[in-house]
């Protein structure tokens, strides 16, 4: 059963929980403190609380990833395999 937002805040906040866990998903903590310029608790609390990332924290993550700051906050981020080779 699909999960139903009464708010818009709480559908922009799920989204933006995924795409912060989906853009962490291949690091360690320290290593996404390192690219954030944060504590290795500061990650772990803007993984719980996704509205508390800043600008700046959002920038430093896509660029380190090579996505948009506008791809990251306007919708669901989805991984991508690579597209088989012809021969």
């Amino acid at each position: 059963m699909p999960k139903t937002f009464l708010r818009e805040i709480d559908r922009f906040e799920s989204t933006m929980r995924d795409n912060f866990k989906l853009l962490r998903a291949f690091d360690k903590v320290e290593d996404t403190a390192r690219i954030m310029g944060c504590s290795k608790g500061t990650v772990t609390n803007r993984t719980s609380h996704p509205l508390d990332l800043t600008l700046a924290e959002i920038y430093l993550i896509c660029r380190s990833k090579g996505i948009t700051v506008t791809d990251f906050v306007s919708g669901r981020l989805e991984l991508r395999g690579r597209e088989p080779r012809k021969e």
